[in-house]
């Protein structure tokens, strides 16, 4: 199957183009930087189309030519959740694609309704507009972050795995302030100087 991940070069598209290729699917990717994938990912790639941003409907159109299906893997932009979206969306139903995997590695939103909580917004609109105007059935994958968890109290746990990165939901020394406990941590992706709601 030849799979076309845009925003391969974020986070989620990495670790979906590892996954693709360990399985034996062709990758393709779209992006605007190359040089930000790993040299091995880079060249086991079916090809990469670099684009200039998020409208830039010359290379949509050649990035889905003759893919199976799309992941969705840009950031929680909103004009990616949403108009990005939809323009990618519009290019695969052109190109007669089938099976579209939305950016939605979040919260269920499926319950809530348009500023309840203004981040999700975007992707509640996304989804309602391809809803009713799409040929595509678009796909979501929905999770979250239990920050309760991370930000818990005297003798709760974090989410920092142990030495060999599996994370131990009994650990030993669940006192957080005990000299068996590590400092908590949590990896955050960006310049950190962007705006989130």
């Amino acid at each position: 199957m030849l799979i076309l991940i845009a925003g391969i070069t974020g986070n989620v598209g990495k670790q979906a183009a590892r996954a693709g290729l360990e399985r034996g699917h062709e990758i393709r990717g779209l992006g605007r930087s190359p040089s930000k994938l790993d040299p091995a990912v880079l060249s086991g790639l079916e090809s990469f189309v670099q684009s200039e941003n998020y409208y830039d409907i010359s290379a949509l159109e050649k990035a889905v030519k003759g893919v199976d299906a799309v992941i969705c893997a840009y950031g929680g932009l909103a004009e990616l959740a949403l108009e990005g979206q939809l323009l990618l969306l519009r290019a695969a139903e052109r190109a007669g694609i089938k099976r579209f995997l939305a950016a939605s590695w979040n919260y269920d939103w499926r319950r809530i309704s348009l500023h309840d909580q203004e981040v999700y917004d975007p992707y509640i609109a996304f989804h309602a507009q391809a809803s009713l105007s799409s040929s595509i059935k678009t796909l979501h994958i929905l999770t979250g972050m239990l920050a309760e968890v991370f930000f818990g109290s005297h003798k709760e746990r974090g989410f920092t795995p142990a030495d060999d990165g599996v994370w131990d939901p009994e650990p030993q020394g669940a006192d957080s302030t005990g000299p068996n406990q590590r400092a908590r941590s949590m990896d955050v992706y960006g310049t950190g100087n962007e705006p989130w709601s």
